[in-house]
């Protein structure tokens, strides 16, 4: 998820932000969601106002503040993305963890009661140690996460996608709640209503 955010009052750092119902619900949305925000550097004056995320912390790498992109005044963000890339779609049936139907209340209980390895037992591998370190979330995971079959039926060979993506001016109208983004007359008002608290950009 890319664009320009216009949501200067963000601490990315510390997760903070002004409970003004715009930035404060948009930064609520970021962490219950898991999303990682990459851009770390003003794109506009002292502001970072276009965002790049990813629920995948190792699927985007090497993000940079480039110059200005035509007559815009924000700075273009590039960003590599690592995709894999797949001969073959599976035909037969794939069993998967469920994350939506999670029982997240047991998980976190059990975690508290079963923390994790604190110290590191002297003679074992790093794979041993890292697999000791993990096992609660693991045996959590299994406990109270449940599984369901997913199955795909297109053969087809995956197509390729570039690696580098090249986040340029993207329209002010496009960002979150923005006027014209298509989800009906009620958003429309409350942006309206809420956007004067926000940087003129």
């Amino acid at each position: 998820m890319v664009g320009n955010f216009n949501l200067p009052n963000i601490d990315w750092a510390l997760l903070n932000s002004p409970d003004d119902g715009i930035q404060s619900v948009f930064l609520k949305f970021r962490v219950e969601y898991g999303l990682y925000q990459y851009v770390k550097f003003p794109t506009r004056d002292d502001y970072i106002l276009d965002l790049v995320f990813s629920s995948d912390y190792s699927s985007v790498s090497d993000s940079q503040i480039a110059e200005t992109f035509s007559t815009s005044d924000h700075s273009m963000v590039r960003f590599n993305t690592i995709v894999q890339h797949h001969e073959n779609y599976p035909t037969s049936p794939t069993v998967v963890c469920d994350f939506d139907n999670a029982d997240y209340d047991s998980i976190a209980h059990y975690i508290l009661n079963n923390p994790f390895l604190s110290s590191c037992p002297m003679g074992e591998t790093v794979d041993q140690v890292w697999e000791n370190f993990v096992k609660p979330l693991n045996d959590a995971i299994l406990l109270f996460v449940p599984t369901k079959v997913i199955c795909t039926r297109s053969s087809k060979k995956a197509k390729w996608y570039t690696r580098v993506i090249f986040a340029e001016h993207l329209p002010k109208n496009a960002n979150f709640g923005g006027p014209t983004v298509k989800a009906g007359q009620q958003r429309t008002e409350v942006y309206m209503t809420n956007s004067p608290h926000l940087l003129k950009s």
